[in-house]
């Protein structure tokens, strides 16, 4: 029965942490739409959440926030996101 329990607590604490990484990306993915639609109005807004979900790492979204900060417009940031998106997916 020990075995069992130890097993329990380890599946149970594994589920915690990827549940955290999972809340803080989504948090990530949330910051940076919320700043690229200050940044470039909200007509962009649809097509930037799209882009935005395919990046699942925080490293990846870490990265689009840089972009963002660079950037002059709205297409700008699309293209790096397009082009970030299928470096990391390809």
């Amino acid at each position: 029965e020990r075995s069992f329990d130890r097993a329990f607590d380890k599946v149970r604490t594994e589920g915690r942490k990827e549940g955290r990484t999972e809340g803080q990306v989504d948090g990530m993915r949330k910051i940076l739409l919320r700043q690229a639609a200050k940044k470039f109005g909200l007509s962009r807004r649809a097509a930037l959440s799209e882009l935005v979900a395919r990046l699942k790492t925080a490293d990846q979204l870490e990265g689009a926030s840089e972009f963002l900060l660079d950037c002059e417009d709205a297409d700008e940031f699309v293209r790096l996101l397009q082009r970030n998106s299928a470096e990391s997916l390809g």
